[in-house]
């Protein structure tokens, strides 16, 4: 429970969250030219997330990522996940 509580790997899983969503910024910016509000916040991730994780061999793993640190990912964006869901889905803003 007390890496879930320690800033560190907070911070660790904030910075990997906005990187994620940036690059969703990115790829939609160049390839839609319009961003629609809630599908830009419906990232889905998870399953696939943990099996990848788990999938690399000890020797390989950062020091600084654990399993907290893939979790506090996880649960960051089902959070902004959850407040794509509940925008208005009408709104389109082209850019």
């Amino acid at each position: 429970m007390t890496d879930f509580s320690n800033f560190h790997n907070i911070k660790i899983a904030g910075i990997l969250v906005l990187v994620i969503f940036s690059i969703r910024l990115v790829g939609f910016l160049l390839l839609n030219r319009r961003l629609t509000y809630p599908i830009f916040l419906i990232g889905p991730r998870g399953l696939i997330n943990i099996l990848l994780f788990l999938s690399i061999p000890f020797s390989l793993k950062l020091k600084s990522l654990n399993d907290s640190v893939l979790v506090m990912v996880i649960v960051m964006s089902i959070i902004i996940l959850v407040f794509g869901g509940f925008a208005p889905k009408n709104e389109v803003k082209q850019i």
